[in-house]
């Protein structure tokens, strides 16, 4: 299988192959193709720029290859050279037209340190900066700097006053790097004025800056901090410590606005429910459902109670009260009347079980008497008789000759009976019970 070399793809023949004049003639031509219109090399994705030492023109064409790369000076795309010395130098320059910047380093056993190449704008402003800073307007008026008219050689005094602004612009420059090491240190950083400006301006970069809106009102009583206006503020917020329980009483109870280290905990009650509240009485927004008495209006329900002739007193529960209540014996009554078809009466649908049932109508048609007669329950037995017009009739009471009864019947609602005098008539009835 032929071979290639890696960059212009030179064939490689192999020790079988016979190699021809033409063949030869073609590689050289190649050479010489591949010399003229050398191409930069893509540097891939997750590549170590530290790994790049081959003599040679590279290139990375994005800023998302770029932020994948170790040992890059910058984020955005870049061409980089390499050419040898005893070891090698990288040159590195950014792609954008409106911020071209240049980065170099070396390698010789061990990688230096990137180190950015001023741009000749930036040569100019720096010059510019040290004689505008260094040299004070008012020592342009010493004699032999400003009066060069006076002077037959011009060019020397010229020599002398450019000299005279180099060294002010030096001093100015020493006394600079030192306000600037004192800057650093007071900030945290560690500087020395035996540093260059190359590591000093680093520096400058590491420091934090404050920032944000954070106030005194925003921070613990005794903790110090700094904002975007300021450094060295103290907080104001009371530290209250740890939050503890609060038990509900009859009065209000405030916790003091502050900082508590723990949970602040209410206690709960598991009673408290609409069921156990007295009613229309509201307690922590659970409002009451619970009816109660008062001992007076016990003592009157249990007299009443006593004198329906079940005993009843204030030491019963309201329960018991219920229950002797429905002890009680009432009387009830209900009247009506029928027709005696073949002298047999007979009612159904009473509420209730007749304990006394009196009838009574005309007898055997006869307008000159009026018969009545008694059902008595438990045990069941009745009572006849002739009764004149317009006598009071009384249960323990009867007037003329008494009867026998047939068919007497008292049921759990009516009653019936069979009396022959009374038949085809319309016969009037009332029935007592409890």
């Amino acid at each position: 299988m032929p071979q290639e070399t890696n960059r212009l793809k030179l064939p490689l023949p192999l020790g079988n192959e016979n190699v021809t004049r033409e063949s030869i003639n073609g590689i050289f031509e190649k050479i010489d193709a591949g010399v003229a219109t050398r191409e930069s090399i893509l540097i891939p994705a997750e590549s170590d720029l530290n790994s790049y030492i081959t003599e040679g023109e590279y290139y990375c064409p994005t800023n998302a290859t770029v932020g994948t790369l170790a040992n890059s000076p910058v984020g955005v795309a870049f061409h980089l050279t390499i050419e040898r010395h005893a070891g090698v130098v990288q040159t590195l320059t950014t792609f954008e037209p409106s911020n071209l910047q240049v980065f170099q380093r070396n390698y010789y056993v061990g990688w230096g340190p990137w180190k950015k190449v001023p741009t000749r704008d930036e040569i100019q402003q720096l010059q510019e900066d040290i004689l505008n800073t260094a040299i004070p307007p008012a020592s342009l008026t010493e004699p032999g700097i400003v009066q060069l008219s006076n002077k037959t050689d011009g060019t020397s005094e010229t020599v002398a006053a450019t000299e005279k602004a180099v060294s002010a612009a030096f001093q100015a420059g020493v006394e600079r790097k030192a306000e600037v090491v004192a800057a650093l240190n007071s900030v945290g950083v560690s500087a020395t004025t035996n540093e260059s400006w190359n590591k000093l301006i680093p520096k400058l970069s590491s420091i934090i800056l404050a920032t944000g809106n954070v106030t005194s009102d925003d921070v613990i009583a005794g903790k110090t901090f700094s904002n975007a206006k300021a450094n060295g503020l103290t907080g104001t917020i009371p530290d209250r410590g740890t939050g503890g329980t609060v038990v509900p009483g009859v009065v209000d109870q405030i916790k003091a606005e502050g900082r508590y280290t723990t949970s602040i905990i209410i206690k709960g009650e598991p009673n408290l429910i609409a069921g156990n509240l007295p009613k229309d009485k509201t307690f922590f927004g659970v409002t009451g459902a619970l009816e109660r008495m008062t001992t007076s209006e016990k003592q009157s329900i249990a007299n009443q109670i006593t004198a329906k002739g079940v005993r009843a007193t204030t030491s019963d529960s309201n329960a018991v009260l219920a229950q002797k209540i429905s002890m009680i014996e009432t009387t009830k009554y209900t009247r009506g009347s029928t027709y005696a078809s073949e002298g047999r009466v007979s009612v159904s649908g009473i509420a209730f079980r007749p304990k006394i049932v009196k009838m009574y109508g005309r007898y055997a048609n006869d307008d000159s008497y009026f018969t009545a007669c008694f059902l008595f329950d438990e045990p069941i037995h009745s009572l006849y008789g002739f009764i004149t017009p317009d006598t009071a009739i009384n249960g323990g009471i009867t007037s003329g000759t008494g009867q026998m009864l047939r068919e007497n019947r008292i049921n759990n609602n009516g009653f019936s009976m069979t009396i022959y005098f009374w038949q085809y008539n319309q016969i009037f009835w009332e029935a007592w019970g409890y």
